[in-house]
C-alpha cells in the first residue's frame, strides 16, 4: 500500500501512506535474519550470506560489488521455496524426525510399522526396518552421543532401540525392545543418552533407562488430560517439559519427582497439541489448538510473547510449531489450513507464509524442522476423489 497512488477510484494520501508503512513495519519483517552487529545496525540475510560465500577474508570491494547476490537471495526468500517429496503415498508416513546433527539423514514412521532412514536431500532411502509388532510409529527421536540409534514407539505401546549399524550388518535393527507404554503418542531421548520419556493418551508418563533396557519409573496423573507431547531439554539431563490437552505445560525435574510437583506450570486458553524448547534452552514454545501459539521464559514461566495468528474458530484445528534457524524465527502450522507461517521469534513479526502440497486441498498434519537452518519438513493429507494420501515434503527456504 504505500507505494499505491490509488485505490478503488479513491486517491490515497501521504497520511494514508505513512499509518500503513508504520502497521507494515510493525506486522511484517521487512529484514529477513536480522543481526544486531556492535554498532546496533541491522544487516540483511542477503548481506550475512554473501559475506559467509566470499568468507571473512574477501576484500570488502569484492563483496560489495557482486549486487546480484542480494536480489538472488531475496528472490529466493519470498518465492515459492524448493519443495522435495521424500516420502509419499507408497510409504504412509506418520512421523518423522530430522536428526539433530546431520542434515542428510531422516528418520520416516509408518502407519504400517514400518521404519525408514533417508537423505531428505536427495529422497534416497539409507536403511529400513519393521517394529516387532504393527501399528502407527508414532514417536521417534535420535539419541544424543549415536548418530546411528534412534528409538522409535508405535500407538500399540511397543518401544525399540534401533540401531543402522546392526541394519548393514544384516540384522532387523532392534537391539532393545522396551516394556510397553499403552497408547503411547511420544518418546524423547535426554542430553546424555541415560533416559528416554514415553507419553501417550493418558495421564501418565514412563521413564526408561536406556543402559538397562526397562522402564524405571511410572509417574502417575501428572496431567489431567492426556499428554501429547514432552521433551527433555538441550543441555540439562533432568530437566524436562509435558503438554497436555488440559491446557497446561508444565516443567519438571527427575531429581524431584517424589512428590510430582512441577517447577512451574503455564496455561493456554485451549488443549496444547505440544512444547518445544529453542536451541538454547532459554524459551519453551507452546503450540495450543486453533493457532494459540505462546513462548515462556524456561527460568520461570512467565510469558515472553503470544503470537498473533489469525484463528479459524475450531476446536479441531491442531497446531504445531518449532524453532528453525537457530530460534531466531518459529514455523507454524495447524492441520485445517494449507499454509504455514514462519515468524519471528522475538518479535512476533511475520516473515511469510508458505503454500504446502502438490494438489490442492492440502493441510498441515505435522512438522519437523532441521533447527540450524532455513528448512522443514511438512507432513500433510491430501485429498484425492476416493481416498486420503499422506506425504512428506521437505521445504528448504534458502
Amino acid at each position: 500500500m504505500p507505494r499505491l497512488s490509488s485505490f478503488d477510484e479513491h486517491d490515497i494520501t501521504d497520511c494514508e501512506k505513512r499509518v500503513a508503512h508504520r502497521v507494515h513495519r510493525c506486522v511484517f519483517e521487512s529484514d529477513p535474519l536480522p543481526v544486531i552487529n556492535r554498532r546496533k545496525k541491522s544487516t540483511s540475510a542477503a548481506a550475512i550470506l554473501r559475506a559467509r560465500e566470499y568468507s571473512t577474508t574477501a576484500r570488502q570491494s569484492d563483496i560489495a560489488s557482486n549486487m546480484a547476490f542480494d536480489g538472488i537471495l531475496e528472490r529466493k526468500l519470498f518465492s515459492r521455496p524448493r519443495g522435495r517429496i521424500v516420502a509419499g503415498a507408497d510409504i504412509a508416513p506418520r512421523q518423522f524426525e530430522y536428526h539433530p546433527r546431520r542434515g542428510d539423514r531422516m528418520v520416516v514412521g509408518s502407519m504400517g510399522s514400518q521404519l525408514m532412514v533417508l537423505n531428505p536431500e536427495n529422497g534416497r532411502e539409507t536403511c529400513s526396518t519393521s517394529l516387532s509388532e504393527s501399528g502407527g510409529v508414532l514417536g521417534l527421536c535420535w539419541l544424543n552421543l549415536n548418530d546411528d540409534r534412534f528409538v522409535a514407539g508405535c500407538n500399540t505401546g511397543n518401544v525399540s532401540l534401533v540401531d543402522m549399524d546392526n541394519i548393514y550388518d544384516g540384522g532387523d535393527g532392534i537391539i532393545c525392545s522396551f516394556d510397553v507404554f499403552p497408547q503411547l503418542t511420544s518418546v524423547h531421548v535426554n542430553c546424555e543418552d541415560q533416559y528416554f520419556l514415553a507419553s501417550g493418551f493418558g495421564c501418565n508418563i514412563g521413564l526408561y533407562d536406556l543402559a538397562r533396557g526397562e522402564q524405571i519409573a511410572c509417574y502417575e496423573d501428572v496431567h489431567e488430560r492426556h499428554i501429547n507431547v514432552l521433551k527433555f531439554s538441550h543441555s540439562s539431563p533432568h530437566t524436562f517439559c509435558t503438554s497436555s490437552f488440559d491446557g497446561t505445560m508444565k516443567l519438571w525435574d527427575l531429581r524431584d519427582m517424589l512428590h510430582q510437583r512441577p517447577v512451574f506450570t503455564t496455561r493456554s486458553d485451549w488443549g496444547n497439541v505440544m512444547a518445544c524448547w529453542s536451541p538454547d534452552d532459554r524459551f519453551i514454545l507452546t503450540s495450543a489448538v486453533d493457532n494459540e501459539v505462546r513462548q515462556f521464559h524456561a527460568s520461570d514461566g512467565s510469558l515472553a510473547i503470544r503470537y498473533p495468528i489469525a484463528t479459524v474458530d475450531s476446536d479441531s484445528n491442531f497446531t504445531r510449531s518449532y524453532y528453525m534457524n537457530d530460534g531466531a524465527y518459529i514455523i507454524v502450522g495447524s492441520c485445517m489450513e494449507s499454509t504455514v507461517k514462519i515468524l519471528n521469534a522475538k518479535t512476533g513479526q511475520h516473515l511469510r507464509d508458505v503454500y504446502i502440497g502438490y494438489a490442492e486441498g492440502a493441510t498441515s498434519r505435522d512438522i519437523c524442522t532441521y533447527p540450524a537452518h532455513f528448512m522443514c519438513c511438512t507432513f500433510y493429507v491430501t485429498k484425492y476423489p476416493e481416498s486420503y494420501t499422506l506425504f512428506a515434503e521437505q521445504i528448504c527456504f534458502l
